[in-house]
């Protein structure tokens, strides 16, 4: 199932300023991780993940700047 993930990062200090991104996703399930593919990052605004019941995946998307201040924000996607 692709999801979609929409991203307004902007230094507030220094406008146009490089950024640093990544994505890390941490599975949950509950039935215990069967070796199979959960999810696939495509970019940092979509990943594609498995549809299996009761698995819950956490996407957190970590942001830095060049002086080394981080922000962080994490989503949850549980599978019903």
């Amino acid at each position: 199932v692709p999801v979609t993930l929409q991203r307004v990062v902007a230094d507030t200090c220094y406008p146009g300023t490089r950024l640093t991104a990544t994505l890390t996703v941490r599975v949950t399930d509950p039935a215990g991780l069967d070796g199979g593919t959960y999810y696939v990052i495509k970019s940092l605004g979509l990943v594609n993940l498995r549809a299996k019941r009761g698995v819950t995946y956490t996407l957190t998307l970590t942001v830095r700047d060049p002086s080394g201040n981080v922000a962080t924000k994490a989503i949850t996607v549980p599978v019903r």
